[in-house]
């Protein structure tokens, strides 16, 4: 049976990772603090990609293909989608083309996204963390293995500086996907345990915001929320629900590919309506309308049979 509270908590993350990447800007301390949790949601996404993760009775190599099959080909499409548009944007505003002309530009598209607005590290960074883990995978790994990738990739990602492209989040994807691996063998607990472990992360995930570096907080809220979820009872999912976290799930990797370009157009409008500095409500308002949009050309996507598996 499909793991329902595992489908709604990727629905959920979705519209966190939304808010990202809203532009409304400058914002007052109120409407700052609306978008605290947003870094978080990538870190869920990445435990709960890792938590998935295994191999198949094929073998190794059918594994690996079938992350390919289904990461590739939206990676390829809206890489070239955002180039189009970013280039469109650029002539508009009159920028800078001369990037266009650079080898390292291109290699920077095809590698890690960041020529494409920096928008798909999370993929590109997906596809080569998972088809290592599926090698790695081929014998049965000791328990501190994935532990100690997961601590290595958070570490450098702690240790290292920003630097273009989303370096530093990748390694932390790494990280947060070898730990979602580590938790597979978690059998210990309930959901209430969990449930009530991922309440008191999210309240130290805000009293500890100045004290502890994003990364590990992010790592304190992610575990217990992806367990809880991992662990709630099957016999709690009526028809509504199970269809709802379907949708949620089914909608939850189309809205994260989407929502940057929405969201470029969700400030344009925002922007000629309120003056800044921007408070809580239009921050929340510029959030609603990006979701809003990104999950409609989503469902748009599904709703065309060629065009379905590059969104889900």
């Amino acid at each position: 049976m499909r793991l329902y509270a595992i489908d709604i908590l990727r629905g959920i993350a979705a519209f966190g990772i939304v808010g990202c990447h809203i532009m409304t800007d400058p914002r007052t301390a109120s409407g700052e603090a609306v978008r605290h949790f947003c870094d978080m949601n990538v870190a869920v996404f990445a435990v709960l990609a890792g938590y998935f993760t295994h191999l198949s009775a094929d073998g190794w190599w059918a594994s690996v293909r079938s992350r390919l099959e289904r990461l590739v080909p939206p990676y390829v499409f809206w890489t070239l989608v955002f180039l189009l548009f970013f280039f469109i944007l650029n002539v508009v505003n009159h920028k800078d083309l001369s990037q266009y002309g650079r080898i390292g530009f291109w290699l920077a598209v095809i590698v890690r996204g960041a020529g494409s607005g920096g928008h798909l590290w999370f993929i590109a960074a997906l596809i080569y963390t998972q088809v290592f883990a599926l090698f790695v995978m081929r014998k049965r790994l000791p328990a501190a293995v994935p532990l100690i990738f997961a601590a290595i990739g958070i570490g450098l990602s702690i240790l290292m500086p920003y630097w273009n492209g989303h370096g530093h989040y990748m390694f932390r994807l790494f990280g947060f996907v070898w730990l979602g691996i580590a938790l597979q063998r978690v059998k210990a607990g309930n959901w209430k345990l969990y449930g009530s472990g991922a309440l008191l992360a999210l309240i130290l995930h805000v009293a500890l915001q100045n004290l502890v570096h994003p990364a590990l907080r992010d790592l304190l809220a992610s575990v217990p929320l992806c367990l809880f979820a991992a662990n709630l009872p099957a016999g709690a999912a009526t028809p509504r629900v199970c269809a709802l976290a379907k949708f949620l799930g089914g909608t939850s990797l189309g809205v994260y590919l989407i929502h940057p370009m929405m969201a470029r157009l969700s400030n344009v409008l925002l922007v000629h309506a309120f003056p800044p500095p921007y408070g809580a409500g239009v921050v929340l308002l510029d959030w609603c309308i990006t979701w809003a949009c990104a999950l409609g050309l989503t469902i748009a996507f599904c709703a065309v049979p060629s065009l379905k598996r590059f969104v889900r």
